[in-house]
């Protein structure tokens, strides 16, 4: 396959950037422009952006166990329409990732994608978090960090052990912070709309206490934690004082936090009903301030793909989730644009995350292999009805999204959007 990228505008790659050129690639090789004849090149593409690939960090893959959810081909699809080129996905399945043979399926299963993918192992045995899990022989497998994913570990020795483990392998543990206790039977933020709606909320203390202890921790043992898709301003600010301390802390922020606030379940829209909840409207300004001053280093969509018996159902009880990976890019693009140049916002969805988890970063070197996504700035509207995930829960857009994904090219691997 040969294809001509004509009049490109490359960002956030270590050669030059936000200047036009001509990439020519031939069967996922870069070659050398004069080497490369225009008449003979099987795609070409004018004019549009590119940038290392996309990458999200804790979707949802559904398989194995819950295909119902989300098949591979559904996810692969899912994510070619996103724009991600890599993906490092949650081990909520069932079984769980949890051991090294698991991880190595992972690979095998999702090979056939034009995605690269980077399995997170879980911390504890089934992800329940009652007994440590074989984490070294998972990171002598492939494992890029450890979690328990949409399960927060709260149990204090086992987070004190894991965090002892991943350090000699010099990886990340992945917390998703919320203590359990204060979260139970909770349906959204804790705020004037719940009140109001009368139902029982997630206060933001239950995100922050973990965040407190868990940071306690990580300076204790001198290791890294990551704190996945945080959502309130004390979070922020705690993490920020945190690495102002030189903790080895990091956090990333979910695409529909920097959107939308709570006040967007006042009609009682199950895919509004996610975790970590939509905050109050302070909260999700001081998300977008820790994004702009590098407290929250990346975002991730969300993905969590649900059937219609978990989330077609009253609010109450109704899973939480949203389907998120075809529109978090341009649903992000949307709440930041004002805040962030577009060279800035792509670092965000690429070359923080391959720094982070010491994945090798794209370059646009001739003889290499590329890896990229291709964009527009170009207004869309999201039509639910068109997805490709499997979800049926995708967000409510009643807005036109701004930044529309034109295709990836990973290596000899590629797609194109129409």
């Amino acid at each position: 396959m040969k294809i001509l990228l004509k009049d490109v505008y490359p960002l956030g790659f270590d050669t030059v950037n936000n200047q036009k050129k001509n990439l020519f690639i031939e069967n996922g090789i870069l070659q050398n422009e004069g080497a490369f004849d225009e008449g003979t090149a099987d795609k070409i593409i004018v004019g549009a952006k590119i940038c290392p690939g996309f990458v999200d960090v804790g979707t949802q893959i559904s398989n194995p166990g819950y295909e119902q959810r989300e098949s591979i081909k559904s996810l692969g699809n899912a994510a070619n329409i996103g724009g991600f080129t890599t993906i490092l996905p949650f081990p909520n399945t069932k079984p769980s990732i949890d051991n090294a043979s698991l991880v190595q399926s992972v690979f095998t299963n999702f090979k056939p994608l034009v995605q690269d993918f980077y399995p997170i192992g879980n911390i504890t045995k089934k992800g329940i978090g009652k007994e440590i899990a074989e984490m070294l022989d998972m990171a002598e497998n492939g494992a890029i960090g450890f979690s328990d994913g949409n399960r927060p570990l709260s149990e204090i020795q086992l987070m004190s052990l894991a965090l002892q483990y991943s350090k000699t392998k010099n990886l990340k543990i992945l917390q998703f912070p919320t203590e359990p206790v204060l979260s139970k039977n909770g349906q959204m933020h804790e705020g004037i709309t719940s009140t109001q709606l009368g139902l029982k909320a997630i206060p933001n203390l239950a995100e922050e206490i973990i965040v407190q202890r868990d940071i306690k921790l990580a300076a204790y043992h001198e290791a890294a934690i990551h704190f996945h898709a945080i959502s309130t301003k004390e979070s922020v600010q705690l993490i920020r004082e945190a690495q102002q301390n030189n903790i080895r802390v990091t956090a990333s922020v979910a695409a529909m936090n920097l959107v939308w606030n709570d006040t967007k379940c006042d009609s009682f829209d199950v895919n509004f009903k996610v975790l970590p909840p939509l905050r109050d409207e302070s909260d999700r300004l001081a998300l977008i301030e820790g994004l702009k001053d590098g407290t929250i280093s990346h975002i991730v969509s969300g993905h969590t793909p649900l059937d219609a018996e978990e989330k077609n159902i009253a609010f109450v009880d109704a899973e939480f989730g949203s389907a998120t990976l075809e529109v978090a890019i341009a649903l992000s693009w949307s709440a930041l644009k004002e805040e962030f140049t577009l060279e800035d916002f792509v670092k965000l969805w690429s070359t923080n995350i391959y720094k982070q988890y010491q994945i090798e970063h794209p370059s646009l070197h001739v003889g290499k292999p590329v890896n990229l996504s291709i964009f527009d700035e170009k207004e869309w509207i999201f039509d639910p009805t068109k997805r490709k995930s499997k979800g049926v829960n995708p967000p409510s857009i009643d807005f036109s999204l701004e930044l529309k994904v034109k295709g990836i090219i990973l290596r000899e691997q590629y797609y194109f959007n129409h």
